[in-house]
């Protein structure tokens, strides 16, 4: 009885580490989940009770170039779709810091609205509607592009170069208001 004792001791501290383990990971585990649920209610709040954008495309390019004009990053930047906000209003921020206004990114939006192409579809991807305006511009002189975010990446176009620009707009299921993408 004695060893029985002691072999069950011995099993209980070798075992124990593997235990506490395997409870910590299922605990873990759980606290998880339970963050990323909590988190997805909170998405899709958001998501239902966002009132940043128009009925028609058209209407929340109207409304972005408005914010645009007064040189307004954090409003510019509501008019995205949730995922995209936070990147374009640092990005807004840097050019009005560097320029002094929107007015570059008033004139491209402007430009793709008034001379692109709409097209619009159902997007599998976003299991939604989308709507694409694109324009082909022809550069008038050598233009420097720079990646955002990337300081160390520039690229040269020459003048002649056809550049395609598109905006891409994304109409939000759970209230029907359409939204910029990426």
């Amino acid at each position: 009885m004695k060893t029985l004792k002691i072999l069950f001791i011995v099993v209980l501290i070798i075992t124990s580490p593997l235990w506490l383990a395997y409870l910590f990971v299922q605990g873990s585990n759980w606290f998880l989940n339970y963050l990323l649920i909590s988190q997805q209610r909170s998405y899709l709040e958001e998501l239902k009770n966002d009132r940043y954008g128009g009925k028609t495309p058209e209407e929340t390019l109207d409304l972005f170039l408005e914010a645009l004009k007064k040189n307004d990053p954090k409003l510019a930047a509501r008019y995205y779709y949730l995922e995209f906000r936070y990147k374009r209003k640092k990005s807004f921020e840097k050019v009005l810091s560097e320029e002094g206004s929107l007015k570059s990114t008033y004139d491209n939006v402007l430009e793709v609205k008034t001379k692109g192409n709409k097209t619009c579809r159902y997007s599998d991807m976003f299991k939604t509607d989308i709507c694409i305006f694109s324009y082909t511009r022809i550069l008038k002189e050598d233009t420097i592009f720079k990646a955002e975010g990337r300081e160390d990446i520039a690229i040269k176009l020459p003048k002649g170069y056809e550049q395609k620009i598109s905006i891409m707009l994304i109409k939000n299921p759970y209230n029907n208001i359409w939204k910029l993408g990426m």
